[in-house]
C-alpha cells in the first residue's frame, strides 16, 4: 500500500522543487542504474503522455452500478 503512494509523494516533491526553491533543488531524484533524473508525469494505459488539457475525469461506470440507489 505504501508504494502506491510513492508517485504522489514524488509529484509533491517535484512541485516543491519547482515552486518553493530558488532554482536549485536541494536533492535530486535519479535512476540508480543510469544516474538520469526521474520525474512524475501522467501517462495513459497505452503509455502515451497525457497533457493537462487532454485529461478528463468522469464517474466510473462500475462504481456507479455498485452504488446505484435502490429502486423505489
Amino acid at each position: 500500500m505504501g508504494l502506491d503512494l510513492l508517485p504522489a509523494v514524488v509529484a509533491l516533491w517535484q512541485w516543491g522543487d519547482k515552486y518553493l526553491q530558488d532554482g536549485t533543488a536541494p536533492l535530486q531524484r535519479l535512476e540508480d542504474s543510469t544516474g538520469e533524473p526521474v520525474t512524475v508525469e501522467l501517462r495513459s494505459a497505452s503509455g502515451n503522455q497525457v497533457p493537462l488539457e487532454n485529461l478528463r475525469v468522469r464517474v466510473n461506470d462500475e462504481w456507479r452500478r455498485k452504488h446505484r440507489a435502490p429502486a423505489q
